[in-house]
């Protein structure tokens, strides 16, 4: 059985937000984190879009965690956009030698630390409790990071502060989500191999929404493929 697919999923739980993505892109939000050790309340916040390189036949867990409408967008796409990277698990054990190398080199430079942030913002404990579960703050201890086989899109160009924030004193993000919008990604139509739905019932309002979003740029050829993309997780569930 295949550990990974050729497509890259992103799941909300909103099938608004679904629409959006596809109409505007991948919109970065401030994503709060609990640290390399995985363990406490958030500590900080970093701007992303976060994907999973799961199979199909394999993502119902992670369905249940993060919402039931997703896009899966080309392997291949992706892979050409440089800010699109995979995140870098590492154990607690190495986590130390981490903190020190960071340390000393900006002791001996500050010019270095925009650098490091942007290293940093890509690694993610192996596993460790999980604050993120649909909107709400429900703690999973030993949560196994790991399986999710996550894939981050981080902005380019961002300033020091914007890059990660820190939110152990109960900030309000909200404005900070505004300023990322300008650094949606926006993804090729032919490049998505997927547009997931919680139901069937749903289905119709989706061919709908592909109409009205995208019939005076696109040939009925193309609306045709877009929307033969549809899958909902009944089917998902029942079929892979």
């Amino acid at each position: 059985m295949t550990l990974s697919t050729n497509t890259l999923f992103h799941f909300t739980d909103n099938i608004d937000v679904l629409f959006k993505i596809l109409e505007e892109g991948f919109w970065p939000k401030y994503s709060k984190e609990t640290g390399w050790k995985g363990e406490g309340k958030p500590q900080f916040a970093i701007p992303m879009v976060s994907f999973c390189n799961i199979p199909l036949s394999q993502i119902g867990k992670h369905i249940n965690y993060y919402g039931n409408y997703g896009i899966g967008v080309s392997m291949e796409w992706a892979v050409t956009e440089e800010n699109i990277q995979p995140v870098l698990y590492v154990t607690r054990k190495v986590i130390p030698n981490i903190y020190d190398v960071v340390k000393d080199d900006l002791n001996e430079s500050k010019k270095n630390k925009s650098r490091w942030l942007f290293f940093l913002t890509r690694i993610k404990p192996y596993k460790g409790w999980n604050w993120k579960r649909k909107g709400c703050e429900q703690i999973i201890d030993d949560y196994l990071y790991y399986d999710e086989r996550e894939w981050r899109y981080t902005p380019e160009s961002l300033s020091e502060t914007q890059q990660c924030i820190d939110v152990r004193k109960g900030i309000d993000l909200d404005h900070y989500h505004q300023n990322m919008k300008e650094h949606s990604l926006k993804v090729p139509l032919s490049e998505i191999k997927y547009i997931i739905l919680q139901s069937e019932c749903e289905r119709i309002i989706a061919l709908n929404k592909i109409d009205e979003l995208f019939e005076k740029q696109c040939t009925l050829e193309q609306l045709t493929l877009l929307k033969s993309k549809i899958l909902t997780c009944e089917q998902i569930k029942n079929d892979f």
